[in-house]
């Protein structure tokens, strides 16, 4: 592709937008009122230069292969940029947005793949849906924090802002997007799932995730292995209300569905190698309870009995195809670990 076909009028906008996104971000952070204003305003015109080039681009046939490709990924750098900037004001919650961003870049690429080799993927309505509101959230949170700075709005309307911004609110909201990104992230990899099988990235991404970053090919107990994993992770993660931790826990037993699916259907029922079952039981073993170092070694040893013996309904459960099997057995293991967890801290915590 040559110069002048990259410098088409919506492709100079799409670059118009990734430059002014550090823009915004700068006068937003700035501790003047007429900056972060100024802020709003750069942010708005970033984005009515997405709705422009895209009718510049239909109206007067200016598609190109090179507007298909940053289109699209300016919005994401955007739409991104403005959400790690409300998580550096603690406006929402960082791992949220890590959960939006990765979803947004990896649908991103996988669409643009998809398109390169002929096999274009149509968003849905409900990806549509999700995007609208996940702007309005962007919106909200923006005109809200810029409005607070305002001074003669925040001596008029400073009780409405501040309520209007409360951290539940936001966290509520923001709960509410982040579901519906994950959602519609399930349903592109469902209705793609053949596409998907194909790329060699994709299977090594779900071979790393479903053997457990690969502790599932330790020659010696990969079981035991994939428990100790989800067990260092429990730490790792930088997560401290339980709400966040059960969400993590879904998401990652629903990863691990789709992911164990398609190792069982290279490697037979319920190979050892898959691991991210383990993973999962082992957090639900340790739900709802304090982190500390010892409680999390009796649920490691408790999950391992219970995994091992397969009390009713584990046994039951790993009859289930595509994925299911695996995971259900093990988080009803993790529920019989967590009922003794809870009573050995109960009895631990009134005892005289």
């Amino acid at each position: 592709m040559n110069s002048s076909e990259a410098l088409t009028v919506p492709n100079s906008l799409t670059l118009l937008r990734i430059v002014l996104t550090p823009l915004f971000v700068v006068l937003l952070f700035s501790e003047s009122s007429f900056f972060k204003q100024t802020a709003l305003v750069v942010y708005v015109i970033a984005a009515l230069t997405d709705w422009y080039d895209g009718w510049v681009a239909r109206k007067f046939g200016y598609i190109t292969r090179w507007g298909k490709f940053f289109d699209p990924l300016a919005d994401k750098i955007l739409s991104a940029a403005a959400l790690f900037a409300f998580v550096h004001l603690s406006l929402i919650d960082a791992w949220m947005v890590w959960v939006i961003v990765i979803r947004d870049f990896l649908i991103t690429g996988l669409r643009t793949l998809a398109e390169y080799r002929g096999q274009p993927i149509v968003t849905s309505r409900t990806a549509q849906a999700k995007t609208f509101g996940q702007f309005v959230v962007i919106y909200y949170i923006l005109i809200l924090y810029v409005a607070q700075s305002f001074l003669p709005l925040q001596q008029q309307f400073g009780d409405v802002i501040d309520a209007l911004l409360d951290p539940q609110v936001l966290f509520g909201m923001m709960l509410v997007v982040t579901l519906s990104n994950v959602g519609t992230a399930m349903i592109y990899l469902f209705d793609n799932r053949r596409f998907l099988e194909r790329l060699p990235a994709v299977q090594f991404l779900t071979k790393l995730l479903a053997t457990g970053f690969l502790s599932g090919y330790s020659p010696i107990a990969p079981g035991t292995m994939g428990t100790l994993v989800g067990a260092l992770l429990y730490f790792v993660i930088p997560v401290s209300d339980t709400l966040t931790f059960l969400l993590i826990t879904v998401i990652t037993f629903l990863t691990g569905v789709w992911t164990s699916a398609q190792l069982e259907r290279r490697l037979g029922h319920d190979p050892q190698v898959i691991v991210i079952d383990e993973i999962v039981g082992m957090w639900i073993s340790v739900m709802f309870l304090p982190r500390l170092v010892w409680m999390t070694a009796i649920a490691f040893f408790l999950f391992r009995v219970f995994d091992t013996f397969k009390p009713y309904p584990a046994r039951y459960l790993e009859r289930f195809r595509n994925g299911w099997g695996i995971m259900l057995d093990d988080v009803a293991a993790g529920v019989y670990a967590n009922i003794v967890m809870q009573a050995i801290f109960y009895v631990m915590k009134f005892s005289p």
